[in-house]
């Protein structure tokens, strides 16, 4: 039990919210399933790649203040630009890391 971490429920809200995002609005895009497809295929050697570079604390801060935007984006039902933020990042991760593998 020492190893477990107390729960974070902020963290829990947004993994719903953003599922929910993902279920309500980001599979009824015209590119939408395609774009998750692609994230679910690249983003776990986008983790290991991050996982194992030089500046992993600063990318992951990143990511954070990222998905911070992109919550409050949800929140505000500004679905569009929650999507282009995230899709933004991605893009940007994808072509730093996904190359080095």
């Amino acid at each position: 039990l020492a190893g477990l971490r107390r729960i974070d429920w902020s963290t829990i809200e947004w993994t719903i919210l953003n599922r929910s995002f993902r279920d309500c609005y980001v599979v009824q895009l015209a590119n939408g399933h395609a774009a998750l497809v692609e994230y679910y295929r690249v983003a776990p050697i986008l983790v290991q790649q991050i996982e194992q570079s030089t500046d992993k604390d600063a990318v992951l801060s990143g990511i954070f203040a990222t998905v911070t935007k992109a919550v409050k984006l949800i929140e505000q039902k500004n679905f569009q630009e929650a999507f282009a933020c995230y899709e933004a990042m991605f893009i940007s991760l994808k072509q730093q890391y996904y190359g080095k593998r």
